[in-house]
C-alpha cells in the first residue's frame, strides 16, 4: 500500500511539473575596453522567465546581474 501510494504522489508531481508552459532564457555577456590610461571589463548576466498562466495570459520576469572592474594604468 505504501509503494503504490509513493507511485501515485510521484506520478502527480512529474504530470503537475510537465505542464508549466516556462520558458527560460538566460544570457551573458563581455564587454571589454582601454587605451593608455585604463583598462576596463564588465560582466553582464540576464535571466528572463516567460510563463503561460492557466487563464491564457502571459507573464514575464527578468533578474539582471553586472560587475565592472576598472584598472587606472597610471
Amino acid at each position: 500500500m505504501k509503494r503504490a501510494s509513493l507511485c501515485i504522489i510521484l506520478i502527480l508531481m512529474l504530470l503537475i511539473s510537465g505542464c508549466s508552459h516556462k520558458e527560460v532564457k538566460k544570457d551573458n555577456y563581455f564587454f571589454y575596453g582601454e587605451n593608455d590610461d585604463w583598462m576596463a571589463g564588465m560582466i553582464y548576466e540576464t535571466k528572463e522567465v516567460f510563463t503561460e498562466l492557466e487563464d491564457g495570459t502571459k507573464d514575464y520576469a527578468n533578474e539582471c546581474r553586472s560587475e565592472l572592474t576598472c584598472i587606472n594604468r597610471k
